[in-house]
């Protein structure tokens, strides 16, 4: 790491002009994956975040609701929305510093500060060369739990490390690590392996604790899961081991296609064998339990039943398919700082910053405008012309249109799938207006009329017909078939 000229070691300092980046760049993130690929998933939790925040995501029994519930007061639909997804982009980006800044405590002495810049800036700029952009909305934007659940996870562990000189970290370690379970209760395997790691290392009796603190959180969010009354038809806590040769084929061919650039995760791999010889030994290690680490994190979640009956999705996999990426940039960085030379290092620093503006600086496109609502613009101009208040039908079809609706401050229900949340309020709106409308409608977009005939009934206890309303496109309207009680 020596360089020809002296470079002043990093400290806390150095890490603020990261932390700043992380927070600004995370809009562009949003503006440039978000419009082509924003989905109802993501749509649905500034939906629950406005209407009913519950404990977990609607409709299943895991995902604490921690955005929704911080960001309920924010009552806006759009900035609300907008605001959860610069969220999830920040604590990606966030997550990739925390990285970082574990990776310049491997050496026994402190790396130049210079270094830490570009092992940043790797970091950031090789995800836009190793995946595929779809997969990098997953694990950015998206609302899904790895990010914030690692940057949780990491940031209790440094919290943990320096209790002893700052015992006010004590208080931040607690709520970091409630926050990283209820999100994503597997955070307690890479748990077991940070303190496996210590433990080689001789430290393993301080992290002891850390592991006891952890896994008596993962037992009370185990609980709340297991009792929690709006549980899915197939429990996260479920594991069929017979799936896991189906499910291993799903994920290769999905990971292969859907999420990484094969070829350039080769160029990687050769960066990292031509960089290995002057790795230091706990580099060489630190590469070789990412590596270890994807592939048991992989294996675990192929057992999981959930993730079977989701196809095994690549995005289960974070720990894997970012394997090669933390490997290559701990090359590169390396790489950078030989023959007492920072040159290579500018010019990376460079690099990396000229793949993040190409990739990231777009035109502002404003939410209205986000492929997701394209399809929805048919069912959307029906529901207005009928006055619609209640939907089933296709879950990436309706949830879009009740937002628009109620972005335009119509009180639309989704009466089905993930609406169960919603229940009561469902139950109580349709009573009334029962009462005082001649006509009640429910739309079905998408979807035959058994299935929102079924999807209806679940949410409202009440039996529905076909109304004799014509069919208008992809939409069908359905009356309650008993008067109310």
């Amino acid at each position: 790491m020596a360089a020809s000229t002296p470079l002043p070691l990093h400290d806390s300092r150095d890490r603020w002009p990261l932390w700043l980046f992380c927070l600004l760049a995370a809009p562009l993130l949003v503006n440039r994956l978000g419009p082509e690929f924003l989905d109802a998933d993501t749509l649905l939790s500034s939906l629950m975040s406005t209407q009913k925040v519950t404990l977990f995501y609607w409709g299943q029994e895991r995902l604490a609701n921690v955005l929704p519930f911080m960001l309920a007061p924010v009552t806006d639909l759009a900035r609300n929305q907008w605001l959860q997804m610069t969220a999830n982009a920040a604590a990606y980006l966030l997550l990739l510093e925390a990285l970082t800044h574990v990776a310049c405590q491997l050496d026994d002495a402190p790396p130049p500060r210079l270094y830490r810049h570009v092992l940043f800036a790797l970091l950031v700029a090789l995800p836009f060369l190793f995946l595929r952009p779809f997969a990098l909305y997953q694990f950015t934007v998206a609302a899904q739990p790895y990010s914030l659940s690692f940057l949780c996870l990491t940031w209790a562990a440094l919290a943990w490390r320096r209790r002893v000189e700052q015992p006010l970290f004590w208080v931040a370690c607690g709520p970091a690590l409630v926050v990283a379970v209820g999100l994503n209760p597997a955070v307690l395997l890479l748990v077991v392996a940070l303190v496996a790691w210590q433990h080689r290392a001789g430290k393993g009796r301080g992290w002891i604790g850390f592991f006891v603190l952890t896994l008596s959180i993962f037992v009370v969010w185990t609980f709340l899961s297991v009792t929690y009354p709006l549980r899915s038809p197939a429990s996260f806590m479920t594991f069929a081991p017979q799936g896991v040769p189906a499910a291993l084929r799903a994920s290769a061919g999905e990971i292969a296609h859907e999420a990484l650039r094969l070829r350039v995760v080769a160029l990687g791999g050769i960066a990292v064998t031509v960089a290995w010889p002057q790795l230091g030994l706990q580099q060489r290690r630190a590469t070789l339990s990412a590596i270890a680490l994807g592939f048991v994190w992989s294996l675990f979640f192929l057992t999981n039943l959930w993730v079977q009956r989701n196809s095994a999705a690549f995005r289960y996999f974070m720990p894997l398919i970012f394997a090669p990426v933390v490997c290559t940039a701990l090359a590169l960085a390396h790489l950078c700082f030989q023959r007492r030379t920072v040159w290579r290092a500018r010019v990376v620093l460079l690099a990396s910053t000229l793949v993040f503006a190409g990739f990231c600086v777009r035109p502002w496109t404003p939410l209205a405008s986000y492929h997701l609502f394209r399809p929805a613009r048919t069912p959307l101009a029906t529901a207005q012309r009928h006055q619609i208040r209640y939907f089933a039908g296709d879950y990436w079809t309706v949830w879009p249109v009740i937002f628009q609706l109620r972005l335009q401050g119509h009180d639309a229900l989704g009466a089905f799938s993930r609406g169960i949340a919603m229940q009561a309020e469902i139950m109580a709106a349709l009573h009334k207006d029962q009462i005082v409308q001649p006509r009640t409608l429910a739309q079905c977009i998408s979807k035959p009329l058994p299935t929102c005939q079924e999807q209806l009934e679940k949410v409202t206890r009440t039996s529905w017909r076909l109304a004799d309303v014509p069919p208008e496109g992809e939409s069908i309207f359905l009356t309650p078939a008993t008067p109310p009680l």
